[in-house]
């Protein structure tokens, strides 16, 4: 998951890769797209997600979460290469799925990252499951 560097709230941002569709470029595309500029890693599409709106009552944002598989052992994640935009700053940072909410809140409280609310959302969801499934 990359980290970005956001002058609007002036603070390092914890987030998942995203970005805009290109004129003509389908979801599934960009999506992947976004996935290699952003992390390097090149992956396929598992699933992709419904529109959904970030704020509707402020504005008509909106955006598709998808899902992607990336298989670390092909030859092309081996020598992982960015490709940013000139205005974007970036770098990735790879998080175990074990305990990542835990690992984003000591993010936050040792070094003022902030956490997008989509990444948090997930992680919660992830925390939630593991309660319910435990005994």
């Amino acid at each position: 998951m990359p980290n970005h560097a956001f002058v609007n709230i002036n603070r390092i941002s914890l987030e998942f890769p995203a970005g805009l569709l290109n004129v003509g470029e389908a979801t599934e595309k960009g999506a992947l797209r976004e996935l290699q500029e952003e992390t390097g890693y090149h992956g396929c599409l598992k699933r992709l997600g419904s529109e959904v709106f970030v704020d509707p009552w402020k504005s008509t944002e909106n955006t598709i979460i998808c899902t992607a598989e990336v298989n670390t052992e092909d030859p092309k994640n081996q020598t992982r290469q960015l490709s940013l935009d000139d205005d974007e700053l970036l770098m990735p940072i790879e998080l175990a799925l074990e305990d990542l909410l835990l690992q984003l809140e000591l993010l936050q409280t040792e070094h003022d990252f902030a956490i997008e609310s989509k990444l948090y959302t997930f992680a919660l969801g992830l925390q939630l499951a593991k309660s319910l499934n435990s005994p």
